[in-house]
């Protein structure tokens, strides 16, 4: 801790400067008014509490705090500022206040659960909490390899075809989460075509099935984990259905 000691007194230096009060009394004086200066400085020190927001300049002797900022100042700066501290660095000073923010986002946190992640909304300009990622095209992808299987059972559906596909919490599919049909739906559905050797929507007549090499479902699914999955084909328009494929525990 500095001293606060502002008049001078008859030190050697003082003296060799010429720079002092010859009289006794005038020693004994500017003396002690420095220590009752130097103590009020002390106690002043120990009330404000100079370890937290407050410190003193050793120059000017004047308390302040640290960082401060006048309204004027603070307008300037353009932002939404608050008085921080960096548990890093250990300095305190302003900061911009972000809020709920992510860079410079604002978050929505309508439907903030365990398990959720943050995805950035286009629309509104916000990060909202969502299951997984989502877009109009559907969240992810859920991919049935149809060409694997066909040639693995050995059974092949020669005229056009769909698939069907369920979720359930239960592994013998008994309370049932989602079935999905692409002869009721299209939406959602393509298939990896081998003449065209890219991924087409899903024809409402069902696709060819001597065409199809992969099916994909792209629809979003709300789910946590610990699902169960299963798929299958059949031709369009009848009840001929192949055996339930399993897609395993999603």
């Amino acid at each position: 801790m500095s001293e606060y000691r502002p008049l001078l007194e008859p030190t050697e230096e003082n003296r060799a400067r010429g720079i002092y009060e010859p009289n006794e009394n005038g020693h004994w004086l500017t003396k002690h008014i420095n220590d009752a200066l130097d103590y009020l400085h002390i106690l002043a020190v120990s009330i404000l509490g100079v370890e937290k927001s407050i410190t003193i300049d050793d120059e000017t002797k004047k308390v302040s705090l640290v960082n401060d900022l006048d309204d004027e100042e603070l307008e300037a700066q353009n932002k939404d500022l608050v008085f921080g501290y960096s548990k890093t660095s250990k300095a305190r000073g302003w900061k911009e206040d972000t809020g709920g923010k992510v860079g410079t986002k604002e978050v929505d946190e309508t439907n903030i659960a365990t398990g959720k992640m943050l995805e950035y909304d286009g629309t509104t300009d916000k990060v909202k909490y969502v299951v997984k990622p989502s877009s109009e095209a559907g969240a992810g992808f859920l991919l049935l390899p149809y060409k694997l299987w066909r040639e693995a059972i050995g059974y092949a559906l020669t005229g056009y075809m769909d698939v069907q596909l369920q979720i359930s919490t239960s592994p013998l599919f008994a309370t049932m989460v989602y079935n999905i049909d692409s002869g009721s739906a299209q939406e959602n559905w393509k298939c990896f075509s081998a003449s065209s050797g890219t991924y087409i929507e899903w024809d409402a007549s069902g696709m060819p099935a001597t065409d199809v090499m992969g099916i994909v479902y792209t629809g979003t699914l709300t789910l946590t984990k610990g699902y169960y999955a299963r798929w299958r084909t059949y031709e369009h328009g009848t009840s001929n259905y192949t055996d339930w494929l399993p897609l395993g525990v999603i």
